[in-house]
């Protein structure tokens, strides 16, 4: 290997901990790590600090050539869980009142493999290009981050479909309870250190109290943040799977990982996802001419201190008026030539809401206009 230390197989354990009455909002990361280099030993090593921020590590090296290294190592490991959380490494986990959570991540051996040599994308260029916007990862990632969700330790592929259903659980009861003539502050406080322990926030070093979820905004923004990091997660767990297939098949042989076996491209796969059909339309086509039009002379006379201008328009229509089969990404031809009476909404929303509205279109086809 390359790596100066490798994972001992299941040997890791991400744990967090909220309080918004005692304003704790941290986390704590134990690993047991392998040296396959110079050094011959394990190490157990710890890292833990403020939400958001790099923290504190320390590492104890048990020596190989001692007797019982790895048992010592692993009592080591069992002992610090035991202490952080009050429970057993390896039985069913159970959250205990001012103990750390155990945060319940999809598989770490997913992490870190390197990208694979896609099959060329189907889709036209102008596609590609508008797809490469809306799901680029690190783009993705930073969007995520300035929600509120700490991804330093916790990468988007890592959530598991349980830890999400969980937090989407609790904040149905807080939901329930702010219906209620006079809310529980307590109840609403307890809710929120659950689902902050479980969907980790960095909101720094101010009183995590002033974050408590206990308005209708701010239960809907933590909402929003749900289904994003749903889509997040399942759109990075796809690449990481068809990136560990694509390993498997090298190791099979040359014949195992030919073009006919390579993985499919992230751009088709995020396009399939969204559950509708877009095609470009050509700038000297009317329903192009008409939009740049509107582009230019129908913004409010206060923003006139600025141009646009437009790049770019797709037709968008649901997929169900797709004449292709459903396995195939070739667009449709699209009827775009009958205008009729329209309505215009210039919507300026961040990248990370584009692919949530573009599944949500009507029947009868829409137009997405990229402005610059």
């Amino acid at each position: 290997m390359n790596r100066q230390k490798k994972f001992l197989n299941r040997w890791t354990a991400t744990l967090n901990q909220s309080n918004v009455a005692r304003n704790n909002n941290k986390y704590y990361t134990i690993q047991l790590l392998e040296h396959d280099k110079k050094q011959k030993g394990f190490v157990l090593w710890t890292h833990w600090g403020r939400v958001g921020y790099a923290g504190q590590n320390a590492a104890q090296f048990f020596d190989i050539n001692k007797p019982l290294a790895r048992d010592h190592a692993q009592k080591g490991f069992k002992a610090k869980f035991l202490q952080k959380t009050g429970n057993n490494f390896g039985e069913p986990f159970n959250p205990l009142q001012g103990k750390y959570c155990l945060l319940d991540m999809a598989s770490a051996g997913q992490q870190n493999l390197r990208p694979p040599n896609y099959k060329p994308s189907v889709l036209p260029l102008s596609l590609q290009d508008l797809l490469e916007q809306i799901f680029d990862e690190e783009l993705l990632e930073q969007e995520i981050s300035e929600i509120g969700y700490d991804n330093r330790d916790k990468p988007l592929g890592m959530l598991s479909e349980e830890m999400l259903d969980t937090g989407e659980n609790i904040l149905r009861s807080a939901a329930r309870e702010l219906r209620n003539v006079e809310p529980s502050v307590e109840m609403l406080q307890n809710l929120t250190s659950q689902f902050y322990t479980l969907i980790p926030h960095n909101i720094g070093f101010k009183n995590i109290l002033s974050c408590t979820i206990n308005t209708p905004k701010r239960l809907a923004e933590e909402y929003q943040l749900l289904i994003r990091l749903r889509k997040a997660a399942e759109f990075s767990r796809k690449l990481e799977e068809q990136n560990r297939r694509l390993l498997e098949e090298e190791q099979k042989g040359p014949a195992a990982s030919s073009e006919n076996n390579q993985p499919e491209h992230p751009h088709d796969i995020a396009y399939r996802g969204m559950n509708c059909i877009m095609q470009a339309l050509k700038p000297l086509s009317k329903m192009h001419k008409i939009l740049e039009t509107a582009a230019m002379r129908l913004h409010s006379p206060r923003h006139g201190a600025f141009a646009l201008k437009l790049e770019q328009v797709f037709a968008v229509g649901d997929s169900a008026n797709a004449t292709t089969s459903a396995s195939s990404l070739h667009l449709p031809p699209l009827q775009t030539g009958c205008v009729g009476n329209r309505q215009l909404l210039w919507y300026g929303a961040p990248v990370r809401e584009w692919a949530p509205l573009l599944t949500k279109v009507a029947t009868n086809y829409s137009y997405l206009c990229v402005l610059r």
